[in-house]
């Protein structure tokens, strides 16, 4: 069951960011950011459950607020930045929450 969540939250979450990202980029570059955002959000899935949704987000306002300052190509790296950063700590969290149970 939670492989099925993680194609499916990994083909939504790279649509949405080929849909974000392809007037700024480019298509090919955009496939290429869907790809790497649908994969990176499939491992995720199984890491932080349904924290990756929050990392999604966190990820497209990056990216939302970021383009405008300093450019599409960093705002990707900003994006991809905030993502992680929300997944680790999510997965940290989920962690610990375990271990003193």
């Amino acid at each position: 069951m939670l492989l099925i969540f993680a194609l499916i939250g990994g083909l939504v979450g790279g649509g949405a960011m080929y849909a974000l990202v392809r007037r700024d980029v480019g298509r090919n570059r955009a496939l290429l950011v869907a790809a790497v955002a649908a994969v990176a959000l499939g491992i995720g899935w199984f890491a932080a459950l349904y924290g990756v949704v929050v990392g999604l987000g966190a990820a497209m306002l990056a990216y939302a607020v970021a383009r405008s300052r300093i450019g599409a190509d960093k705002a990707l790296l900003a994006a991809g930045g905030a993502y992680f950063m929300v997944v680790a700590s999510l997965t940290a969290l989920l962690y610990a929450s375990l271990e003193t149970m």
